[in-house]
């Protein structure tokens, strides 16, 4: 199943009992990241270290633009999460 494909799954006596289909490697796109719990707290965290590097800084200083980025990043990862778990629903009610 690794290049994709149809999964039927049968019961003792051979009838069909549910199908899915699994997605090929090349289905999905560049910007799709796997919603797992670990992946929003990574992005919870870059966005909230990126705040309180913020704090407090003035323009000027090279801190206010590093946190400046790691709020960006984190921000940018979390909202890649939420378009990725959304499609994923997407796909699973039109397999229903």
């Amino acid at each position: 199943m690794l290049a994709g494909g149809v999964v039927h799954v049968l019961d003792a006596e051979g009838a069909l009992r549910e199908t899915h289909t699994v997605p090929g490697p090349g289905e999905r796109p560049w910007w799709y990241v796997p919603p797992r719990r670990l992946f929003w707290v990574i992005g919870s965290l870059y966005f909230v270290q990126g705040v309180v590097q913020l704090a407090g800084r003035g323009i000027d200083e090279f801190r206010f633009w590093l946190g400046l980025a790691t709020v960006l990043l984190g921000g940018f990862y979390l909202v890649m999460l939420v378009v990725s778990r959304r499609r994923d629903r997407r796909l699973l009610q039109q397999e229903q």
